[in-house]
Order: C-alpha cells, then structure tokens, then sequence
C-alpha cells in the first residue's frame, strides 16, 4: 500500500513511536470514524492473512505478494471462481459483479504458481 521509502520513514523509532505512526496511518483512511476499532485496518489485514494461509507456495512463500493475493487484498473476495484444467495449464477465473470485472489466472506449471494474464 505504501513504498519502502514511504515506510521507512513513518515506521522507524522506537516501538512506541512506531505504533503511534502505525495507527495515524490507518487513522488517515477514516479520519471520522466514531470508535477505537478501525474496520478498514481489519478487513486488510484479514485479507493479507488469507492470501498467506491460501496464495502461498514452493517458489512463491509470500502469498500475499502473488497475483492473486494482490488481487484479493484489493478487490476481497471474488463473487465466483471457475477453474479449468486443460492439460497441464490450470485457469482460474475470479469475476466480481458488483465491481463488473474479470480476472484470469493462469498456471502453466501446476504447482498453483498462478499468473494474472487479464
């Protein structure tokens, strides 16, 4: 969401300091939210936990970093996944219909290393 300079910058200190940065970043996405509990830091974070527990794989550990787990982290949970398997390339497409969009995955290995091709 934000560069490693950008990072760097309002997350180093001490601990302290850290989390107070940490905090007034989220805190920038809902300045006028009305209780302690920041729904939009726990609907992303919750995602990026997905997307490690279900992205993840041999050549990719981070899920969060694929194709996928980018795209679920900003877009959430597809309204309909369709996998084909033809030969040995797996597609799996993710529509989305209140956002009218369409994504397609490819795996040309089969080891669930699934590329965004559109």
């Amino acid at each position: 969401m934000i560069g490693k300079d950008q990072f760097s910058k309002h997350f180093n200190g001490k601990k302290k300091e850290q989390h107070a940065a940490f905090m007034a970043y989220w805190d920038n996405f809902l300045p006028n939210r009305e209780n302690e509990f920041n729904e939009l830091m726990n609907e992303f974070y919750s995602r990026a936990d997905y997307t490690l527990k279900n992205f993840s794989t041999v050549n990719m550990r981070n899920g969060a970093k694929s194709d996928r787990g980018i795209t679920y982290i900003k877009y959430g949970k597809p309204d309909e996944i369709i996998r084909d398997y033809s030969g040995k390339r797996v597609i799996e497409i993710w529509n989305y219909n209140n956002l009218n969009r369409q994504f397609i995955f490819s795996d040309n290995t089969g080891l669930g290393n699934f590329k965004l091709e559109s």
